[in-house]
């Protein structure tokens, strides 16, 4: 009965007796762009399609063309008198990226610290010996303010916790980082927006984030937001036109050239064509990049032009039918 069940039963992945269990499963695709494309499925006419052309999805959308911000963690004109009351013993936790280290300073560290520099350089060691040499490169400005950047750009370092005597001392508080501040970065002088070409009127908004809510509350089909590990802001619109976006807070925050603007692309569809047998072509949309023909499933993995065309076979799993026969005759004797 079990033999029966395992080889002739229609509920069995083993039916030797289903016509379904020899079906042309095992696809190909030839032409020099085949790769752009994967198939899988199965389908009686597998062999009379063709695809001719093929294009992705796109999510739309832009991402501002510069650094939002200088990508240096800076504090206030150091001055050097007291150092060792403000400084000696007192914790400063810094993270880069998802690494947080806490350095501190003894007094006799601190002796014969008489000069920006130095102290920069003994901030350098600390830092070289918290999270690896030239990971984070430290400086003083001509001013006598602390300057830290990181050696990879796509790193963010921030003052995790400070001690209020070394906060008072560098002139770095809690939460500071080498990216922009959303909250206290001032806007430009009679700060103008355009987007689509209507006006947005900006009284009041004094910070980035006031920016931003102000954009995403316009109801104009544009939403923004700011990518920290990029330092970059990033539009998106789910309107069917693109929108442009002008003003001089873009041309300061969103790496706009003087009198330019910023285009946020609508998304667009996937579309695939092809072509049964001799007929004629059909062009099929996607709002993803994944097509459901006549039992197979088209995933177009990047965009080709009609050209060279993409065909399509398919035959029975020759090895999936052996191992079955091959079990078959064994489960008898």
């Amino acid at each position: 009965i079990d033999f029966s069940k395992k080889y002739t039963s229609f509920t069995s992945s083993t039916n030797l007796l289903s016509t379904g269990f020899y079906t042309k499963t095992d696809i190909s695709t030839s032409g020099s762009n085949s790769s752009k494309v994967s198939v899988s499925g199965s389908s009686e006419i597998i062999d009379s399609i063709s695809i001719l052309a093929a294009t992705r999805a796109s999510s739309g959308g832009a991402v501002s063309s510069a650094n939002a911000s200088s990508q240096t963690l800076s504090g206030s004109a150091v001055d050097l008198y007291n150092i060792d009351n403000l400084l000696a013993d007192k914790n400063i936790t810094f993270s880069l990226n998802s690494t947080a280290k806490s350095i501190s300073f003894s007094k006799a560290e601190l002796t014969g610290i008489d000069s920006h520099d130095k102290l920069a350089k003994l901030f350098q060691n600390k830092m070289d010996q918290a999270f690896g040499k030239g990971s984070v490169n430290v400086s003083a400005s001509a001013e006598g303010a602390l300057e830290f950047k990181t050696s990879n750009s796509g790193s963010v370092l921030k003052i995790s916790d400070i001690h209020a005597d070394a906060q008072a001392f560098l002139g770095l508080k809690q939460g500071d980082s080498n990216r922009l501040n959303l909250t206290d970065s001032s806007m430009p002088d009679n700060p103008s927006l355009s987007i689509g070409g209507v006006n947005i009127v900006l009284t009041g908004v004094s910070s980035v984030k006031g920016l931003m809510d102000k954009i995403n509350g316009s109801g104009k089909n544009v939403t923004v937001s700011y990518i920290e590990s990029l330092d970059r802001f990033e539009f998106k619109t789910d309107g069917h036109t693109d929108i442009a976006i002008k003003g001089n807070v873009a041309e300061k925050f969103f790496g706009v050239a003087l009198g330019e603007s910023i285009s946020v692309k609508a998304p667009t569809k996937a579309q695939l064509t092809v072509q049964y047998g001799d007929g004629s072509n059909i062009t099929l949309d996607s709002s993803n990049n994944t097509f459901n023909i006549d039992g197979l499933t088209v995933n177009v993995n990047e965009t080709f032009v009609a050209g060279d065309v993409v065909r399509l076979s398919a035959k029975t799993d020759t090895d999936k039918v052996f191992n079955a026969i091959k079990d078959m005759v064994k489960d008898y004797n």
